[in-house]
């Protein structure tokens, strides 16, 4: 049977990824980007390091740090008005699962107009939202994967969930530089994350049709290797 795979146009890992960047917007054409990421980000250095990597590509940059865990409406459409206000042509996402969402709502709206409560839903956008770039603090979420994205709604009082392959990371950047100095309690929740990841993958009864042709020795395999390291990293001080 046939069926629609949506997978991230280029995947960079491994330590010192970010270097990678650089070449890759140049051959894109990118002048302008907004960076999307969260205040401890920005004032961790974390921030200055992917946009030196930016400007040493020649994009221009501003800074947008007012992320919040579960991005609620507003803070998406604050970064809606920045990325308009600079007419930027990519977004570069800093940090987790929250970070990534709020530049895949703000990807949609500023391409496709509206408000973000429209595209609560499915397939609701009518084309591809602005490039996104995902640089991952985190292991835990996988959002830099998967074309769903979660804003909060406090007017409703809800979690609205947006399915959209036009909401699609186009650049991952796996650094172990950036996981590895974030603060150890970060690190081992965002693992337990993953691991939990891993669990329903290997468990789930209403799997999907990719799936039951997939063997589940990789969701297996993901069950032993991350609780391998998650106490290491609990004990390991950050990196300076």
């Amino acid at each position: 049977m046939a069926e629609r795979i949506n997978a991230v146009k280029t995947s960079f890992f491994g330590k010192g990824a970010i270097r990678l960047l650089g070449p890759e917007l140049q051959k894109m054409g990118i002048r302008r980007a907004l960076l999307v990421t969260d205040r401890f980000l920005y004032d961790s250095g974390a921030a200055a390091r992917v946009g030196q990597v930016l400007s040493d590509a020649g994009v221009e940059y501003a800074v947008y740090y007012n992320v919040q865990p579960n991005p609620t409406v507003q803070v998406v459409n604050d970064c809606i008005a920045a990325a308009r206000t600079l007419q930027v042509q990519l977004l570069v996402a800093l940090g987790g699962g929250s970070a990534i969402d709020t530049a895949k709502a703000a990807s949609i709206v500023v391409a496709c107009g509206g408000t973000v409560e429209q595209y609560e839903g499915e397939n609701k956008s009518s084309k591809p939202g602005l490039p996104i770039v995902a640089v991952n603090t985190t292991a835990g979420t996988g959002s830099e994967c998967t074309s769903f994205y979660i804003v909060t709604d406090p007017v409703r009082h809800s979690k609205m969930a947006m399915v959209d392959p036009n909401c699609m990371v186009s650049i991952a950047v796996n650094d172990t530089d950036f996981m590895s100095s974030m603060p150890p309690k970060l690190t081992a929740a965002t693992g337990m994350d993953a691991l939990t990841h891993a669990i329903e993958a290997a468990l789930s009864k209403t799997p999907t049709r990719s799936r039951t042709r997939m063997p589940t020795g990789p969701c297996r395999r993901s069950c032993r290797t991350c609780p391998g390291p998650l106490p290491t990293v609990r004990m390991k001080p950050p990196a300076p």
